[in-house]
């Protein structure tokens, strides 16, 4: 504060000399007495305008309330109406009571959500005297982008603070407030978006006590309570948290080291005892923290088999440690039993955190693509690592408390390597980011204080656009096409990344050198230091990477990738089970099911389907599949998956070679390859599993399978392209380049076939014809005919009911699958209109099992000509638990899973429908349960 003083006087003195010296002085003052308000209220009211807008008013999929936003929501609404009851009965506990035992699950979501997410939208609700409901998902972006306004002010504060300049300030508060991921979080109801918010003020706090003269007690006991609440909304920042108060007692003078303690844990205790107090009357005893199955996270992201990833179903070693009593237990039973893997994996896991940008679903903020965001993602997190280094290496200031911002950011960003235990997503990397943008804007602040700023920009650009391109980029897979050995590229990648790390390294320690050359002994050591940290995360990242450096074959009709492969009876008999029935197994997208397979001669009659259909215990997770596709605007059906088709065992030499054929029958198809390493082949992906972290934090690929150990066994085996009646066995792909190793192209040998399986092909069928007098009269249009229905935004927020019932004749349920075809013509009634029909399936005892059709489009688009269209789906049955009874089919206007959560936002015109009808079909086909015993 002194330090600003002086300059502003010293601003003030020389421009009192010029010529112009009256108004501008005044202009001066007046700008001195606006300036601390202007600048951060500027970057707040950037923030919140372009979240509100973004947010409010994009074409993109709603994302407010998807996965554990929604339950975050229900417990608000249940506090909403805890709250009403009690000012109706004037008795807080009771209405608790009453609550809790009308709603059972109450006191199970507040020990899960903890209080301060849910209450802050509950007081918001209440406040405008509604109960929370999904409709009212704009409430929650207004509540969202005022907390990442208030984060950019702060930003803006603390920036002006520790560089004493309120143009830096503007420039760290408008960075954040425009920074992609933090746009995309204020339009997620999570708690990522309050946390950073609340560790900018406790930050701001801490700086305030710091830099008063006197013990400020006041401001010592709000800094406990946002303390309090920090820790009730995210308890694994304890450990960060604490870092930083740390940081501050130290910079104390002894008057404050004595009252910060104390004060804090009053504000801890003040925050503390109401949450303390209902969880007493919840639950019957005090629960201090909220649990968020802390066992079960950190099983599953250390368990190796899935390589530290989310799965479902859940992998077996991670169900063996998730019921553990602490998350340390669970630690301890997974690296007492693989140690050496669990080195390996942890190793592995530091750059995930910071690789991607916050962006599950990959939307587009301000219409930036992802490729954009992630070079911006990137800038700040490079420059924050020279702004670290700056900070560490600088002279020691004046005054000792004037780099408590950079200290602080610094811990704060160091210390979120506590999710390394966890599985560790770039989500939990997000509340690191406003103190990188911090660490990144004040070395972009020492940078403009040389003498030689375009020589020291330059010098530092080259290196990192060389490190960054070399890691953003599949080169060595381009190596390998044009000639150069798998094993010898892939050594070539990690050396030369290697190289450039350490060539950006050395660059910012050149520049920092000049900046800071009284402590050349501390920076040398903080520079060797620093290459041994990213020498190892390189080791670790391409060294033990297991992933295969794939391809893929796009072949045109006429074109057949071949694979060629020798079975030994004595491997199939050492299995020591009969052998029900195999697959080919074809790694390929939608274009795949239309391939014609063969094998070993003999057409196959099936084409092949998505793996699920011959895996009743893993069909569901085609679901989690849908509502990933569904948000981000595309059918799962183009992902990189499993596609099989069933094998007759008669049809396979069990002793001798063994010929598959994949050929692109009319439409061209892709089978993807990868070359190889030198080993025995990549175990192929796991067939039952997907994985939504994996899939979230891979912003390249659109890939959720796992890479597992399942017993792949090695036979001798030649891939080959054929066209024209010629094999090429050099080049496997018409790509560019020499495309070599193998297809994935696979043979499983499958047993346990299920009691209704079988080749028999299509069984009974029924068909109903629905009629307008199936709905709501008020979906019937006037004019229209007496069998023509329509939906709009006006009829569907009218009609008591959108949805009819199908009931499913048991007689077509006595095959393996049933094989479901809603059929119609559609048009729009003025111009082209947007609606959609959710086709859920009902089964399982008591009707208790529902799901929705996995195929079912998010939307269908309809012009002013009558059109067909169709739904097609085939069901195992033993999916359903065994039994589908029946099938509501809903009619929305636009996106059904938008416009059931949200409302319908905007007009999406009025679709005009008739001739529909819906059809039963049983199908038989061989399903497989339990384990996949062998590939080949």
């Amino acid at each position: 504060m002194v330090v600003q003083e002086q300059l502003e006087k010293l601003e003030v003195s020389e421009i009192a000399t010029s010529s112009s010296a009256t108004p501008v002085v005044s202009r001066l003052r007046s700008q001195t007495w606006l300036l601390p308000m202007v600048l951060p209220a500027l970057c707040f009211l950037v923030a919140f305008a372009v979240s509100l807008v973004n947010n409010l008013f994009s074409a993109e999929s709603k994302i407010v309330l998807i996965f554990d936003s929604r339950h975050y929501l229900e417990s608000a609404r249940l506090m909403v109406l805890w709250w009403q009851e009690s000012l109706a009965k004037g008795d807080m506990f009771a209405a608790l009571s009453n609550l809790v035992s009308s709603q059972k699950w109450f006191g199970e979501y507040l020990i899960l959500d903890g209080p301060v997410l849910p209450t802050t939208a509950a007081i918001v609700f209440a406040a405008i005297g509604k109960v929370p409901q999904p409709t009212d998902w704009r409430v929650l972006i207004v509540v969202l982008s005022l907390m990442h306004a208030t984060s950019s002010l702060l930003v803006c504060l603390l920036a002006k603070r520790w560089l004493n300049s309120a143009n830096w300030g503007l420039i760290a508060g408008l960075s954040w407030a425009l920074y992609p991921a933090a746009i995309v979080a204020s339009s997620r109801f999570l708690t990522e978006t309050p946390a950073v918010t609340l560790l900018l003020a406790g930050i701001w706090l801490l700086d305030k006590f710091i830099k008063e003269d006197k013990p400020a007690r006041m401001t010592a006991v709000f800094l406990g309570m946002v303390d309090g609440l920090l820790l009730l909304l995210k308890p694994v920042l304890v450990p960060i948290w604490g870092l930083a108060h740390l940081i501050a007692w130290f910079a104390c003078n002894w008057k404050k080291r004595v009252v910060l303690p104390t004060l804090v844990v009053a504000g801890i205790v003040a925050a503390f005892v109401p949450w303390l107090v209902t969880t007493k009357v919840v639950n019957g005893e005090f629960q201090l923290l909220p649990q968020r199955v802390p066992s079960y996270n950190t099983a599953k992201g250390c368990d190796v088999e899935v390589d530290g990833w989310s799965a479902q179903p859940s992998a077996p070693l991670t169900e063996i440690f998730a019921h553990e009593a602490s998350p340390m237990a669970a630690i301890s039973g997974v690296w007492t039993t693989r140690p050496q893997e669990s080195l390996n994996l942890a190793l592995r896991k530091v750059t995930r955190i910071w690789s991607w940008p916050w962006n599950d679903f990959r939307q587009h903020p301000l219409g930036l693509s992802m490729d954009v965001q992630r070079g911006w993602h990137w800038l700040f997190c490079l420059l924050s690592l020279g702004g670290a280094f700056v900070l560490l290496t600088a002279p020691k200031p004046i005054n000792r408390t004037i780099n408590f911002v950079g200290y602080a950011s610094l811990a704060i960003v160091s210390a979120h390597l506590i999710y390394l235990p966890f599985e560790t997503i770039n989500r939990y990397g997000f509340t690191a980011m406003p103190f990188m943008v911090l660490l990144a804007v004040y070395f972009a602040h020492a940078l403009v204080r040389m003498k030689k700023l375009p020589q020291a920009i330059f010098k530092l650009t080259i290196p990192a656009i060389a490190f960054c391109y070399l890691i953003s980029n599949d080169y060595v897979s381009r190596l390998v096409a044009f000639g150069c050995d798998a094993s010898t590229a892939h050594s070539l990648e990690l050396f030369v990344t290697w190289l450039a790390a350490c060539w950006l390294i050395l660059a910012g320690f050149s520049l920092t050198a000049s900046l800071t050359p009284k402590k050349k002994h501390a920076t040398v050591i903080l520079l060797t230091v620093l290459i041994c940290i990213v020498s190892g995360a390189v080791l670790a990242g391409f060294a033990f990477d297991t992933k295969p450096l794939t391809w893929s074959c796009r072949l045109q009709p006429g074109q057949s990738a071949c694979r060629t492969l020798d079975l030994d009876n004595a491997q199939l008999r050492s299995l020591k089970q009969p052998l029900g029935g195999a697959l080919v197994l074809i790694d390929g997208d939608s274009s795949t099911s239309g391939a014609k397979v063969t094998v070993n001669g003999q057409v196959l009659s099936d084409k092949p389907v998505i793996i699920q259909q011959f895996r009743p215990q893993s069909y569901w997770v085609l679901d989690t599949m849908r509502k990933y596709a569904g948000t981000m605007g595309f059918k799962f059906d183009d992902w990189k998956q499993w596609y099989a088709v069933s094998v007759p065992v008669s049809c396979l030499h069990l002793s001798g070679g063994n010929v598959i054929v994949v050929s692109a029958d009319k439409e061209p198809l892709t089978v993807y390859g990868e070359y190889s390493r030198g080993h025995e082949g990549q175990f192929p992906k796991d067939l039952d599993r997907f994985s939504a972290g994996l899939f979230c934090n891979d912003g390249e690929l659109l890939d959720g399978r796992l890479q597992q150990p399942i017993s792949k066994r090695f036979v001798p085996s030649v891939s080959s392209l054929e066209a024209g009646g010629f094999g090429n066995y050099d080049d496997l792909s018409p790509v560019e380049g020499k495309q070599t190793g193998e297809y994935h192209i696979y043979l499983a040998a499958l047993f346990n076939p299920s009691a209704t399986g079988g080749d028999a092909g299509r069984g009974a069928s029924y068909t109903k014809d629905l009629r307008s007098a199936d709905f709501d009269p008020l979906l019937r249009v006037p004019g229209e005919g007496a069998n023509v229905i329509g939906i709009s935004k006006a009829q569907f927020q009218c009609v008591a009911k959108n949805t009819v019932e199908v009931s499913v004749p048991q007689h077509v349920t006595q095959g393996s699958h049933l094989v479901v075809n809603i059929r119609g013509k559609m048009r729009s009634h003025t111009k082209k209109s947007l609606f959609s029909l959710l086709p859920v399936a009902v089964g399982g005892k008591n009707n208790a099992f529902t799901m929705v059709l996995p195929h079912a489009p998010a939307s269908i688009g309809a012009t002013t000509d009558w059109q067909d269209f169709a739904i097609v789906e085939e069901i195992p049955i033993a999916a359903m638990q065994g039994a589908i009874t029946k099938l509501h089919l809903g009619i929305y206007p636009g996106p059904w899973e938008q416009v059931s959560e949200y409302g319908v936002v905007g007009s999406y015109g009025q679709t005009l429908l008739k001739d529909l009808s819906v059809n039963f079909t049983a199908n038989y086909r061989k399903t497989f349960s339990g384990k996949v015993n062998a590939i080949f």
